[in-house]
């Protein structure tokens, strides 16, 4: 039990420090820690992982508007058009048997993670820029890529924060830290409906997820302040190593149990 509380505080403190700095969903860490550890079905981890995303994303975004730092209009646009993939997701989603959801969001989470590390690594910073085509079927890319976003936060559990942050820094041509500050905004309403329709089809402990949300509210206050303060590139070498290594032992766990 006192194992299982532990694991839940470092998860929800680990998602709210991730998702303060980086806006990197919430699901990124908690679901890996609660399939290695606690050998929590794939599913219903991520369901969990999506409740603490909430709480994580709740505080981040609270301390980005006091700064302000944060659109509300374009995040309310990207949730509306999202519902519709998170509902589709959500169900298709519990038809997968649970060794291979977690080999698919084991590889998915290591990839994110990679890219991370490699960027920091590289010291590269990329800034997307706007197609001809984005800029004249502006409309058009963001529905497709609201869907496209909450497809993936209800099928394989991610609150889709690097997918926000770049369809905001691309096509709405936000700076950074606007674009953090809103993408959490987003997620915090993204994971709300993702992880509601996890709980309706796969119930989950409430329990844990309490205890969880409240480290994730902590860790996200208080990363949120220091995320300007601190080295971009140190940043996304440390959170990109944890990441892809938490993911690879996700795939592993999978694949050693199958």
């Amino acid at each position: 039990m006192l194992g299982e509380l532990i694991i839940f505080i470092v998860a929800g403190l680990g998602a709210g420090i991730f998702t303060g700095l980086i806006g990197l969903s919430a699901v990124n860490i908690v679901a890996p820690l609660l399939v290695i550890f606690l050998g929590f079905d794939a599913y219903v981890a991520i369901g969990l992982a999506l409740g603490t995303d909430v709480f994580a994303s709740m505080s981040a975004s609270f301390v980005y508007w006091k700064k302000k730092q944060l659109e509300w209009k374009p995040a309310l646009v990207i949730v509306a058009f999202a519902l519709v993939g998170i509902f589709l997701g959500s169900f298709f989603g519990s038809w997968i048997p649970s060794v291979y959801l977690s080999i698919i969001v084991g590889l998915g989470i290591g990839v994110i993670g990679y890219r991370l590390a490699r960027e920091g690594f590289l010291k590269k910073k990329k800034t997307p820029k706007v197609r001809p085509l984005f800029a004249k079927h502006k409309k058009l890319f963001i529905f497709l890529f609201s869907m496209l976003i909450g497809l993936i936060a209800g099928f394989f559990g991610g609150g889709g924060g690097l997918m926000i942050l770049i369809l905001l820094m691309s096509v709405f041509k936000f700076k950074i830290h606007k674009a953090i500050g809103t993408s959490v905004l987003a997620m915090t309403f993204i994971a709300f409906f993702s992880s509601l329709f996890h709980y309706i089809n796969i119930p989950f402990s409430l329990t844990g997820l309490l205890v969880a949300g409240i480290a994730a509210i902590f860790g996200g206050f208080y990363a949120s302040h220091y995320a300007n303060k601190l080295d971009e590139f140190s940043l996304k070498k440390t959170a990109g190593t944890i990441i892809t290594i938490l993911g690879i032992g996700m795939v592993l766990k999978s694949v050693l149990y199958f």
